[in-house]
């Protein structure tokens, strides 16, 4: 072999030597993509079977349940409220409510309505159902209230119910349902919502009572009021803090192809038979007149809501699963007409 071929064969070695350099860069590289990949399909994968997971949830709860549920509520409500009335020391020499602040009186007497509040300034002994209707009508708006709050009744519940709302009113129901339930579950573990422990919702729930209580001008003090109620009604206060939570739960965190609601008829507002129930039509004549009037709200009612989407908009269709009870106020009448 001449040093001419040796040469060629040199350079060739070379070439093939770079070309193989060139090609182990090449696959180095391949696998590096590879991996990139494997590891990207993995990741996807994992979301994927997270999704599915979360987006394959069916409701375990029926609407008969939460109605159910719903008119439990109101059947401890009555109870508590008839009992509460039933005990108070009604006394013909009435104070001023001095104990209780204005911002105090004037809240109640928009929850009330003023013909009832200022009907329950001058009740006697013999006026306990006036009592009781203003201890239901209280009672199941602070209910109301809490059953469709993500936390306290602060600003930041307002901020997270505000932004349901919007979800709601653009995506579709499966979208702003998953939010909702996803959002209330992790509300409650954040401290800046404040969300109550039962034994706070209960002093919560015993302090309206007492409002009331109050509002009829006996002269007993907040405190020894408050003793007195933990006391003889512990146990009927603490039924209905457990229904609230468990119903809270039940429609914000574990249904998500509807949003329930909780209503109740608002004091002064025309009747409405769609969503309203009297409570007094089969045991007097008067109440009977629809024309008048709602005086206030004594149970609550429920519907279901839907968001479907008709011509590329969001659309609520709704339901009333349980019409809310009300006490018109021609029942005031007639309670002044027997005495």
């Amino acid at each position: 072999m001449t040093q001419h071929h040796l040469d060629e064969a040199i350079r060739y070695i070379h070439y093939q030597e770079g070309i193989i350099t060139g090609l182990q860069n090449e696959l180095k590289a391949l696998t590096i993509n590879h991996q990139d990949a494997v590891e990207l399909l993995n990741t996807r994968t994992a979301e994927l079977h997270a999704a599915q997971t979360f987006l394959s949830k069916t409701d375990t709860v029926s609407d008969s349940e939460i109605r159910q549920a719903i008119e439990r509520l109101n059947a401890e409500i009555h109870q508590i409220a008839a009992a509460v009335s039933d005990s108070i020391p009604y006394s013909s020499d009435k104070g001023q409510n001095v104990s209780l602040s204005q911002r105090t009186l004037d809240n109640l007497a928009a929850i009330l309505g003023k013909p009832l509040f200022e009907r329950l300034k001058a009740v006697a002994a013999d006026d306990e159902a006036i009592v009781q209707i203003a201890l239901q009508a209280r009672i199941s708006r602070f209910a109301s209230n809490y059953l469709q709050s993500f936390g306290n009744f602060d600003e930041n519940n307002k901020a997270l119910r505000s932004v349901w709302q919007s979800i709601r009113g653009a995506e579709t129901q499966s979208v702003s349902g998953r939010w909702r339930a996803l959002a209330r579950q992790h509300a409650k573990k954040v401290p800046e919502f404040n969300n109550p422990s039962p034994v706070k919702l209960r002093k919560a729930l015993a302090a309206r009572i007492i409002e009331v209580v109050k509002s009829t001008g006996i002269q007993e003090d907040l405190n020894g009021l408050s003793w007195q109620l933990q006391e003889r009604f512990g146990s009927k206060l603490d039924a209905i803090v457990q229904l609230i939570l468990s119903i809270q739960k039940t429609i914000l965190e574990d249904v998500i192809a509807y949003d329930f609601h909780p209503i109740i008829a608002y004091p002064g507002h025309p009747f409405d038979g769609t969503l309203m129930e009297d409570e007094f039509e089969d045991r007097s004549e008067g109440s009977k007149d629809k024309a008048g009037p709602a005086l206030c709200a004594v149970a609550l009612g429920l519907t279901r809501n839907e968001m479907v989407m008709e011509d590329g908009q969001p659309v609520e269709r709704r339901t009333i699963v349980l019409k809310t009870k009300v006490a018109m106020e021609c029942v005031l009448k007639e309670f002044e007409q027997s005495e």
